[in-house]
């Protein structure tokens, strides 16, 4: 080019892999769940309701096998009780804390919270910041279950610098075979559109029969299963 020689290299942009975190909620109200769910060849996260009969033992359980725990944090939703531990909208900041607090000691090793239930108290902006401070001042990170479509959870977090990521499938709403492999299908599909996606699910006995089943087509689809703060961006 003009009586030059020039060395032109062409590059795409990297192409990112496919992944997807599967959190399996509601763990400590017995020890059977955990074992079979750890069992499971995946890198599952699971996370774990406080001050249950197993809380403890079964976060020191799954700790010990190698996989994530969350804290899955009770809050007040429409109607049902989220049940001990649970953060409600008639609390004083100071019953927030140490309801926090005490959570986070009933649960061992947890590296996030999540939340249960919450629809009524994810949208509220003023309760969310004095728990996402709580969170950050434990370097903890957040996932938002996504309970109802009014949180302010992501917003909230961006403003206190709270490392956040939210839920895009729930993979056992309705209990049968059929609707707990499409909701996979679905979370497979996610993955391999946007490279991350995160699935919640619950230990009941036929969510682990499909996932028994599904995982090694998850994989074999191109879609790497890890825990879930590897997906939590890291600025």
């Amino acid at each position: 080019i003009d009586g030059q020689r020039w060395d032109i290299f062409f590059s795409g942009v990297p192409v990112r892999a496919a992944r997807c975190a599967i959190i399996v909620d509601d763990m400590g109200l017995n020890l059977k769940s955990a074992k079979e769910f750890c069992a499971l060849d995946a890198d599952l996260t699971f996370s774990v309701l406080p001050d249950r009969p197993f809380s403890q033992k079964a976060a020191r359980f799954l700790h010990s096998r190698g996989r994530e725990v969350l804290l899955h944090l009770p809050m007040e939703g429409n109607g049902k009780d989220p049940g001990k531990g649970a953060i409600y909208r008639c609390m004083t900041s100071a019953e927030i804390r140490s309801t926090l607090r005490r959570n986070m000691k009933s649960v061992s090793h947890i590296r996030g919270v999540n939340n249960h239930m919450g629809s009524l108290i994810t949208p509220d902006p003023e309760i969310m910041s004095q728990v996402l401070r709580e969170i950050k001042d434990r370097g903890l990170f957040f996932v938002d279950s996504l309970t109802t479509s009014k949180s302010v959870c992501r917003a909230v977090s961006r403003d206190l610098g709270v490392p956040f990521i939210a839920r895009d499938v729930f993979l056992d709403n309705e209990r049968d075979d059929s609707s707990i492999t499409s909701q996979i299908d679905k979370l497979v599909k996610i993955s391999l559109s946007c490279s991350d996606a995160v699935a919640i699910c619950h230990p009941y006995p036929e969510t682990l029969a499909v996932l028994a089943r599904e995982i090694p087509k998850i994989k074999g689809r191109g879609v790497e299963i890890v825990r879930v703060s590897a997906l939590i961006p890291k600025d």
